[in-house]
């Protein structure tokens, strides 16, 4: 069955990856599979942010090349795969959200101003996690573009929608059903 990934991508992110007028998301409704990501450099190195517009469940990546960066779609699968892994998910229920061989990967521009503040919010913190610090000081980014720990700890970081605070690992397993 082939599911559509939408990632709505910010200006800044849609320069990256040579994409002048991103069309506009036709559909805006959120679902498991609706993403916004964007682009920064932390330490002069190219980084990815990946935010899950149900439930704010993020995917950050550090030192990103350019191949990935080119093919969103593919990046966001492997990575996601791996997160949800590091989260204690099996490669069963891993595959259960993102079919990395039937899913089409839409590109559109952002449409949700509360997902944009939220992801605002973390690229400003981002560099003061204690992790952060420790994955570039131990050499770690030279080997892998993806933190785990860090992305665990993102994930474990209190978020703010309707006045209601929520953290995104347990909006993420309440909306696919696992205690």
């Amino acid at each position: 069955m082939n599911d559509i990934i939408s990632i709505a991508c910010t200006q800044k992110l849609g320069q990256q990856i040579k994409i002048k007028n991103l069309p506009p998301n036709d559909n805006p409704f959120s679902s498991i599979k609706s993403w916004h990501a964007g682009f920064n450099y932390i330490n002069r190195k190219k980084c990815l942010l990946f935010m899950n517009n149900m439930t704010s469940y993020s995917i950050f990546l550090y030192g990103i090349k350019k191949d990935e960066l080119s093919d969103l779609g593919s990046t966001l699968k492997k990575y996601f795969i791996k997160s949800i892994q590091n989260e204690g998910f099996d490669e069963y229920q891993a595959s259960n959200f993102i079919d990395s061989e039937n899913d089409v990967t839409e590109i559109t521009k952002t449409h949700n101003k509360v997902i944009l503040g939220s992801m605002t919010d973390l690229w400003r913190i981002l560099p003061y996690y204690r992790d952060f610090e420790d994955y570039i000081l131990s050499g770690e980014s030279e080997q892998s573009i993806f933190p785990l720990l860090l992305n665990k700890e993102l994930n474990r970081t209190p978020m703010q929608c309707s006045r209601k605070g929520f953290i995104p690992i347990d909006k993420f397993k309440e909306q696919i059903g696992v205690k």
